[in-house]
């Protein structure tokens, strides 16, 4: 039976039975959760709060140009490890820049926000921002404004395997370099250009551009070049099988990057080197590693980057002879690469997908898992991919005994391998030019080094987050009252 107090009106229900007390205590429960989702979900801007207080403290008091570049060299050293600072900084930067009407703050501050979203895997704002810096900058005929643009567009290209587009733009950006002689500026065009050869499979010209920024570097003496040259080195190194070279030149790169901070071009190295431990067949060596990558990959937010150490752990586990444990891990950074739209990384799951198919002796399934890896190979001009799939493609069909196939992809992965085979000079040779290692997914930064993912969402709907914690309050506050009242009540 339910009644309510004449004196209290309503808020006074009383609850007779206990089916109404359990309703009361479901209420109260509700309302509490709702209040607690309602902070947790507030977090994100308690933390942009924060920010732009930090931002603040920084700027206040200064002229707009000092405050532009205190924003910038802010936004340089935080935006590999804390992409939602870094957010609030670019943000901040394009308020003042279009305060100032100066174009040319405008284009970089409009760049510098595109590298936030490249750099948060957000491609598409990334390159719209990106080309409306570069339409601001030849309207104020700023040919190095627009080249430091070409740079990171060219990045972001590779990334998402249009490779041939990279070379376009980041041939421009080398030409202008060239005519006013920045050397800093060359050095990461060129690391970016043997980036994309690299990618197009054209290792001999990857490796002649690699030892020339390393000739470059010496009378600019960054460290950073450095690094990601060492890392990209070694990815050649193990295109040749020559992994103990690679293992060298990674020991370097990691000394390197903990020396500089850089945790994210550390976790780059880790990967490279557990798919080099594979190669050696020290797979437990190489499952340590990549859990090492995918810690910081995760801690810095890095959703694709964490999602490829993924692929090669579950590589890994399949040279355990955990086949289960393997596919799950396959599928699982296949669906994160669909959602990039990465073509390479794509051909890549696909093919381990089919080696794992192919181990359990499923063989038909692995060749159609092939066969799709390399039309994705072959449509995004994947060289490496192509002969690997080629391969596998081999050792299914010899597994099967079908001899015209045999015969049609052993000269397909022959012609394919021959394409890929350099000369590499000898161990004390490049020694002696301190040269070293793996691909790195990305350059510098008028350019990029990172890979990132999601910018902790710093457009929250604050009202909306508001409106959920005052109603669970609210309802948490009120149900508790009455179960209060009720309690009183019944004892009376």
């Amino acid at each position: 039976m339910i009644s309510f107090s004449k004196k209290s009106g309503p808020i006074y229900l009383l609850a007779q039975n206990d089916e109404m007390k359990k309703n009361l205590r479901t209420y109260c429960l509700i309302g509490f959760w709702l209040s607690l989702s309602g902070l947790l979900l507030s977090m994100p801007d308690l933390y942009a709060q924060e920010y732009r207080q930090k931002i603040d403290s920084l700027i206040i008091g200064k002229p707009p140009e000092d405050q532009l570049k205190l924003l910038n060299n802010e936004n340089l050293q935080w935006r590999f490890s804390d992409l939602s600072y870094a957010y609030e900084i670019c943000d901040t930067a394009i308020v003042i820049a279009k305060q100032t009407k100066n174009k040319k703050f405008i284009a970089k501050a409009t760049h510098n926000l595109g590298t936030i979203y490249h750099l948060a895997e957000e491609l598409e704002i990334a390159d719209s921002l990106y080309l409306k810096s570069i339409e601001i900058y030849k309207n104020i005929n700023d040919s190095v404004g627009w080249s430091a643009v070409y740079h990171s567009q060219a990045d972001l290209y590779r990334r998402i395997s249009h490779n041939k587009k990279a070379y376009d733009v980041i041939q421009k950006a080398i030409s202008v370099y060239l005519s006013v002689g920045d050397s800093m500026m060359l050095t990461k065009c060129y690391t970016n250009l043997a980036n994309i050869y690299y990618s197009l499979g054209e290792y001999d010209k990857a490796y002649e551009t690699y030892s020339e920024i390393l000739t470059i570097n010496k009378t600019v003496g960054d460290k950073q070049t450095e690094l990601r040259v060492l890392i990209n080195m070694g990815a050649l190194f193990e295109t040749q099988d020559q992994y103990q070279e690679a293992l060298n030149r990674y020991s370097l790169a990691i000394q390197l990057a903990d020396s500089l901070g850089d945790m994210y071009q550390k976790a780059i190295v880790l990967n490279n080197m557990g798919l080099v431990y594979m190669q050696t067949g020290e797979s437990m060596k190489a499952i340590d590693v990549l859990f090492e990558a995918i810690a910081i990959k995760d801690s810095l937010g890095l959703t694709w980057a964490k999602a490829n150490s993924i692929l090669f752990l579950g590589k890994a586990y399949e040279l355990e002879s955990n086949l289960q444990r393997a596919n799950e891990l396959y599928i699982q950074s296949l669906k994160i690469f669909h959602e990039y739209e990465d073509m390479k990384s794509v051909a890549t799951a696909l093919t381990f997908i089919g080696a794992n198919l192919h181990e359990q002796g499923e063989y038909y399934k692995a060749i159609d898992y092939y066969k799709t890896s390399l039309q994705v190979a072959q449509e995004s001009g994947l060289t490496l991919e192509i002969s690997e799939n080629y391969k596998f493609l081999l050792f299914n069909y010899a597994a099967l005994g079908l001899e015209d196939s045999i015969s049609k992809y052993l000269d397909l992965y022959a012609g394919e391998k021959h394409k890929l085979i350099i000369d590499i000079e000898d161990e004390n040779t490049i020694a002696n030019k301190n040269e070293s290692p793996v691909l790195t997914s990305y350059s510098s930064i008028e350019s990029l080094n990172g890979r990132g993912s999601g910018i902790h969402e710093v457009f929250t709907l604050n009202w909306c987050l508001a409106v959920v914690f005052i109603m669970g309050l609210v309802v948490f506050i009120l149900t508790l009252f009455a179960l209060f009242i009720c309690r009183r009540r019944i004892k009376k």
